[in-house]
């Protein structure tokens, strides 16, 4: 990790990090107003990231730099 005051910002990360706000939050309204099912498949790819999140607490590049 850097020091307190040494951040830099990465637009690419930035841009990562909102995208994937914006896809989840799709994939949640599609549920609730098409009432489509949600596959086993979909569930386990959400549990997965909502993992990784938790785990990077919430820093989305050290995902990326994970991967």
């Amino acid at each position: 990790m850097l020091p307190p005051g040494d951040s830099r910002y990465r637009p690419g990360v930035s841009l990562l990090a909102y995208l994937l706000i914006v896809f989840s939050g799709g994939q949640v309204i599609d549920t609730v107003f098409n009432g489509s099912n949600v596959t086993p498949w979909e569930a386990g790819f959400a549990v997965v990231i909502a993992v990784l999140v938790v785990r990077a607490r919430g820093n989305v590049a050290a995902i990326v730099r994970c991967v």
